[in-house]
């Protein structure tokens, strides 16, 4: 008897051993958290936790998918990466409480974290390994949750399904407006244009909208004549970012697989020899996205972004054109600004 309960002591110090060791074999970043939703669905956590750090989400979120709000955490302090999230939120749109809580991918982030991306300093050009999640939520439950880093660059690390649920209002607004229905629609009425809500009536909400989003297609960029690009950055309707061109960083990508681009941003020299900067500000229409998708998917998922940069005299144009196959078209822009770099910080 005595022989067992010694073997049970030296297999329970063992493993106590073992646990001990992996906790502190556990890497650690700097890392911050923030939180959003999507534009015109505005939202309000009720309770948020990444992992022990509490998501500050307790005003109105709706600035748009993929953004974030005030980051919570410290800029100095190394600690080890989130394994949980857990979320109780308002959906405004839909007078609706969800409540969601997902084990993270920790693999997936801790391989993001290691890697790292390219940052310019005044050392030069260095690795960098520090991080803000971006959390956000979308009518249905719809939860995702995003790696940023700097120079463009921030990646999909999560996507998730919550529930329904009830809360107890009180509990919710303590101390303010008592009537649920009216502070739903006063929040809406402030945070929703009239336009909006008469589409959600009419068409309902595109629930499945986010997730659909996420569909990789295999894509690249080119600029038509012969501009010195400098710098190319897009962001994509899922929400990522990504630095395709930078002279600075020495980051020169052809081809990309991803969501579908939904905005371009660049900058670049016309004239080598009057050594004139201009930057150029390019957004697809998101209502673009169905066709666009159909475009590619007739293609083999597969097309050929073309930016048309055109400088005269006063005249500041950029066009931008898809090449699926052998069809080419214009896309016609919801934003298109170019200013001469001595302007960009004018307005």
């Amino acid at each position: 008897m005595n022989k067992i309960v010694t073997i049970l002591t030296i297999l329970c110090l063992l493993i106590s051993l073992t646990n001990c060791k992996s906790n502190k074999m556990e890497k650690e970043y700097i890392w911050m958290v923030s939180a959003d939703a999507a534009k015109g669905f505005p939202a309000t956590f009720h309770y948020g936790y990444l992992g022990d750090t509490e998501i500050r989400g307790k005003g109105v979120l709706g600035y748009g998918w993929g953004l974030g709000g005030t980051l919570t955490g410290s800029i100095s302090e190394k600690r080890p990466l989130p394994k949980q999230l857990d979320l109780v939120w308002m959906s405004y749109a839909e007078n609706q409480f969800y409540e969601g809580h997902f084990e993270l991918d920790h693999k997936k982030i801790a391989a993001v974290f290691e890697k790292g991306y390219k940052s310019n300093t005044d050392k030069g050009v260095i690795m960098d390994h520090n991080f803000s999640f971006r959390i956000n939520v979308a009518p249905g439950g719809t939860v995702a949750i995003w790696l940023m880093g700097q120079y463009g660059f921030q990646r999909e690390v999560g996507f998730y399904q919550a529930k329904k649920t009830t809360v107890v209002w009180k509990d919710f607004l303590p101390n303010g407006m008592q009537d649920s229905v009216l502070y739903v629609s006063s929040r809406l009425k402030n945070h929703v244009t009239k336009k909006q809500l008469e589409k959600y009536q009419s068409e309902g909400i595109p629930y499945k909208k986010w997730e659909n989003y996420r569909q990789e297609f295999e894509w690249k960029v080119t600029i038509k004549g012969s501009p010195r690009v400098i710098i190319l950055n897009t962001e994509t309707f899922n929400g990522e970012q990504y630095t395709l061109k930078d002279d600075f960083l020495n980051i020169d990508k052809s081809v990309i697989k991803a969501a579908l681009p939904i905005e371009f941003g660049m900058q670049w020299e016309e004239d080598p020899i009057k050594e004139e900067m201009f930057t150029a500000s390019l957004k697809i229409k998101e209502n673009d996205f169905k066709k666009l998708t159909m475009l590619f998917k007739e293609n083999d998922s597969k097309g050929h972004f073309v930016i048309a940069p055109y400088i005269d005299k006063n005249v500041k144009k950029v066009k931008l054109f898809l090449v699926t196959g052998t069809e080419k078209q214009a896309l016609e822009l919801e934003e298109n600004t170019v200013r001469h770099f001595s302007d960009y910080y004018k307005k």
